[in-house]
């Protein structure tokens, strides 16, 4: 070639887990370490709620020896929180842990070079905006990893952590379904915990319930392994439900669902958005799209204000209301009601209907393109990249799909409450539908894992395979490596210049 394509064989590599609450973390990490050294990589493991009692902040009074239970999880919440309110930057976190890779890197080696194999593991990210930090220091040198635990296991070994530590403490239960719930998602803080929608953002997902040895022996393959590895069956349609996912142009979430058969062809497949006269979703330019960025409103948006307004109405002409809000318009008293509570009245389930949507959801759309074919999908499975709502999912069980995947870690519609005759999380010989997490490789770095790349063949026809310890990371195939050390210096500096500025916001 006239320009050299030479590319770095030794340069670090940066894995963060993001993981619910409750999940057994501990054994990932070995596994992972154990896996890397097969491939040259040694690593360092760094706790990021650590971090955060390391002298960066601090919360009041209480030692790392005297917290235990539920109190632990609620310190270092806390604490997180604290700092990305200090920064007033979801990302805050994730700067403290590249100033500490950098300081632990002089350290141990005496220069900010990034040119050997060594593996830095982040545990555990809590916001989207840490990973898109990491993303951008690192490239594609950093790699998100998902790790999925069913929530009633999460649940049992939270219940007894929080029992161990405070035998008579009340309502544990209750303790426990708080401290999850506050993870997934705070419904108050918009700078709190955010697990949700940063485990949607893997690269990677390993799971829990299965055999995560197995799982993370994959996933290092994935990332250095043969240059033979294909996709499985499962990866294979997601990244199908993900790219029909790309077709949607609903406001909220980009939605896709494939089904497909016993052997993995595909039978249908759909996204979320407004149908047009004649079926399916329309495409651009088509006649007949009335999509809602069309009309210019969201007509459910619309819908449950005017029900929250009416249900309003009838309270302040029942003498139900305060004076204060009984004398406001219409219009003010809405948006009075709604700003309670910092927001929590906006979380409220009658503010979270579906019903009047004009979306046609993906698993919707999928299940009616099949029927306009004339296909059947009694026995098949579905793909989706998001969990599928309590509308969906009566359409599933009566369609006689016999299995979703999902990439969702929260199951959090009301689909096993209204359908747990129908519904199952443990394979079973009987017609219940089976509820599986997906895992492996994610659409993200679908293309990277699994393009050709090293397969060669001597002069007798045999297939060469590298030495492990001479493969290099595959997913990163041109990161300038002094591109990332400048980047880490120059947040470095910002990181230092907002804890000098007087316009930092006060964590008090």
């Amino acid at each position: 070639m006239l320009i050299s394509d030479t590319r770095e064989q030794d340069f670090e590599i940066v894995i963060g887990l993001v993981a619910p609450i409750g999940t057994d973390l501990d054994q990932v990490i070995t596994s992972i370490e154990n896996n890397l050294r097969v491939y040259g990589y040694d690593s360092t493991s760094i706790r990021l709620s650590k971090l955060l009692r390391g002298g960066t902040i601090e919360s009041s009074g209480a030692t790392e020896a005297g917290i235990s239970g539920a109190s632990y999880y609620e310190d270092r919440m806390n604490l997180g929180d604290l700092l990305r309110k200090k920064f007033n930057s979801g990302d805050a976190v994730a700067a403290l842990a590249v100033a500490n890779i950098v300081g632990t890197r002089k350290n141990a080696t005496g220069s900010h070079s990034q040119r050997r194999r060594h593996a830095w593991i982040l545990r555990t990210l809590k916001h989207e905006d840490e990973v898109k930090l990491l993303r951008t220091v690192y490239g594609s040198r950093f790699i998100l990893v998902g790790v999925h635990q069913d929530d009633s296991q999460r649940a049992l070994s939270l219940k007894h952590q929080v029992t161990y530590a405070d035998p008579t403490v009340a309502n544990a239960a209750a303790k426990v379904a708080d401290l999850m719930a506050r993870d997934e998602q705070d419904a108050i803080n918009k700078l709190g915990q955010r697990v949700r929608e940063t485990y949607s953002m893997a690269d990677y997902f390993i799971n829990m319930n299965d055999d995560p040895e197995r799982e993370i022996a994959r996933f290092a393959s994935v990332l250095f392994g043969s240059p033979f590895e294909t996709p499985t069956q499962d990866e294979q349609a997601m990244f199908h439900a993900f790219a029909e996912s790309l077709r949607s142009a609903d406001p909220g979430r980009q939605v896709g669902a494939v089904i497909a058969d016993s052997q993995g062809l595909l039978l249908a497949l759909g996204c979320n958005d407004v149908p047009a006269a004649g079926g399916s979703i329309p495409w651009p330019g088509s006649d007949g799209d009335a999509r809602d960025f069309r009309r210019g409103y969201d007509f459910n948006k619309q819908m449950t204000n005017q029900t929250m307004s009416e249900l309003l109405d009838i309270l302040a002409e029942s003498g139900a209301l305060t004076e204060n809000l009984v004398s406001l318009t219409r219009e003010n008293r809405l948006a009075e009601v709604l700003g309670l509570g910092d927001g929590k009245v906006r979380k409220a389930r009658i503010m979270s209907l579906i019903e009047f949507g004009r979306i046609s959801h993906a698993e919707m759309t999928a299940i009616t393109a099949a029927s306009k074919l004339g296909t059947p999908v009694d026995g098949a499975t579905l793909y989706t990249t998001a969990f599928p709502c309590h509308m969906c999912m009566r359409l599933i069980v009566a369609s006689g799909i016999k299995k979703v995947v999902y990439v969702d870690p929260y199951p959090k519609s009301l689909a096993f409450e209204m359908y747990s005759e129908a519904l199952s999380t443990i394979p079973s010989d009987d017609s219940r539908v089976l509820i599986a997490p997906f895992w492996g490789a994610s659409w993200n770095i679908f293309r990277q894992a699994f393009l050709s790349e090293g397969r060669s063949r001597d002069k007798d026809g045999r297939f060469e395979l590298p030495k492990p310890r001479e493969q290099r990371m595959k997913l990163a195939p041109a990161d300038p490596l002094l591109g990332a050390e400048e980047t880490e210096r120059q947040l470095l500096i910002a990181v230092v210049e907002r804890l000098n500025s007087k316009d930092s916001p006060d964590e008090n």
